[in-house]
């Protein structure tokens, strides 16, 4: 379960960054032949605060 990421822990972990971008979601997924289905998934976009 380490490997798990949370929105409150990406942005804890990216404190420097302006975020412009960051949720959580349920999201259909075909990555290749094996890895297709459902998976929930954390994104962040961010950039160097100026």
């Amino acid at each position: 379960m380490e490997n798990l990421y949370t929105e409150a822990l990406l942005a804890e972990k990216f404190l420097t960054l302006e975020i412009l971008h960051l949720s959580d979601e349920d999201r259909e997924l075909a990555e290749g032949l094996t890895h297709v289905g459902r998976s929930h998934v954390v994104d962040l976009v961010g950039r160097k605060a100026t």
